[in-house]
C-alpha cells in the first residue's frame, strides 16, 4: 500500500468537509468534526467520500411506511437465555432511536455450516454472510429492518473479523457482541458492553435505512477498523445523518431527543443524556 503523507491526508479531509458543507446548514454546535485519518483508521484504508442528504434521498430504497414499520431483533445461539436483560434494553432503545416498533423474535440456533473452528489465530468464528442468508429467508413482511445478534465471533470474506454486516437491499443485518465484553482478551475493565451493543446496533440498522458511513463528523455512522476506533465514535447521529433519518422516518426530533434523554438517564449514560438534552433545546434546520 502506498503511504499517504500528512499533507495529503489533510487535503483529503478538507475536500470531504467542503463536499459535505452544503448538506448541513443547521446548527451543529456540540458536534465534533472528524480529524484527518491516521494509519490504520477506517478512512485511511477505505477512501470513502461520504453521502450528502441529497444523495441519500436519491439512493434510499428502504423507508418506514405503514406496511413496513417494525424492527425485528433476531437472537442467534443462546443470547436469549444468557443475556435477556441486554436484549430487552436493546429492543427498547431501538424503538426510541428509530421511532419504530421493535420486536424480539424467538432465538435461532447458529447454523453449523457457518462455523469455522480455529479459523485464524485460533479463533472459532461464524460466517456472517451465511447468517444474513438465514435472515433473508425469514424476513417478516412488515419488517423495515431485521437485526441478527449473537455472542459468537463473526467474519466476512477474507477479513479477520467484523463487528457487524448488513445487506441493505434485503433489509437484514447481523452483528456480534463477542469483542465487546470486558472478558474479551486485552480489554480495559471499565469498558461498557451495553453502550457498545447499542452503538453497533444503531450503526448496522442505520445501514439498513441506506445510510452510508459518515465522513465529516464524529458520528455513530463512522466506519471502524478496530475496537479502539469503534469506542471513539459517539452513540448519536451527527446533524447530516440525523437529517437523513428524519426525512426517512418523519419523527419529531425534539420529542425523540427527550425520549432518548430519559432512556440514557435510566441506564446510567449520564453524559449522553446531557448531550441529547442540550440538543433538544437547539433550533432545528
Amino acid at each position: 500500500m502506498a503511504f499517504l503523507g500528512q499533507g495529503l491526508e489533510a487535503t483529503i479531509a478538507a475536500t470531504l468537509v467542503l463536499a459535505c458543507s452544503a448538506a448541513c446548514m443547521c446548527d451543529d454546535s456540540g458536534f465534533e468534526k472528524l480529524p484527518p485519518p491516521k494509519p490504520g483508521d477506517w478512512l485511511y484504508v477505505h477512501k470513502e467520500r461520504g453521502q450528502t442528504v441529497a444523495q441519500y434521498r436519491e439512493q434510499c430504497a428502504n423507508r418506514k411506511t405503514k406496511q413496513r414499520s417494525v424492527i425485528y431483533i433476531q437472537p442467534f445461539g443462546d443470547m436469549a437465555s444468557t443475556r435477556p436483560e441486554l436484549l430487552e434494553t436493546l429492543r427498547e432503545y431501538l424503538s426510541l432511536f428509530f421511532d419504530c416498533r421493535a420486536v424480539t423474535l424467538d432465538p435461532l440456533p447458529l447454523p453449523k455450516e457457518a462455523f469455522h473452528p480455529k479459523r485464524r489465530w485460533g479463533w472459532d468464528q461464524y460466517d456472517a454472510d451465511l447468517l444474513l442468508r438465514k435472515l433473508e429467508d425469514r424476513t417478516p413482511r412488515d419488517a423495515v429492518a431485521v437485526a441478527g445478534i449473537t455472542d459468537a465471533d463473526l467474519f466476512h470474506g477474507d477479513m479477520n473479523f467484523v463487528f457487524g454486516l448488513a445487506a441493505m437491499t434485503m433489509r437484514v443485518g447481523v452483528y456480534s457482541i463477542n469483542r465487546y465484553a470486558h472478558t474479551y482478551r486485552g480489554q480495559p475493565k471499565d469498558c461498557t458492553l451495553l453502550k457498545r451493543t447499542l452503538k453497533v446496533a444503531n450503526h448496522e440498522i442505520g445501514h439498513l435505512f441506506f445510510m452510508e458511513h459518515c465522513t465529516r463528523y464524529k458520528c455513530t455512522m463512522n466506519g471502524s477498523n478496530s475496537l479502539i476506533e469503534s469506542d471513539s465514535r459517539p452513540i448519536h447521529l451527527c446533524p447530516i445523518c440525523l437529517k437523513k433519518l428524519e426525512w426517512n422516518i418523519g419523527f419529531d426530533r425534539v420529542k425523540r431527543y427527550k425520549k432518548l434523554r430519559d432512556f440514557y438517564r435510566k441506564i446510567g449514560l449520564k453524559d449522553d443524556a446531557a448531550f441529547v438534552a442540550k440538543q433538544a433545546e437547539r433550533p432545528g434546520p
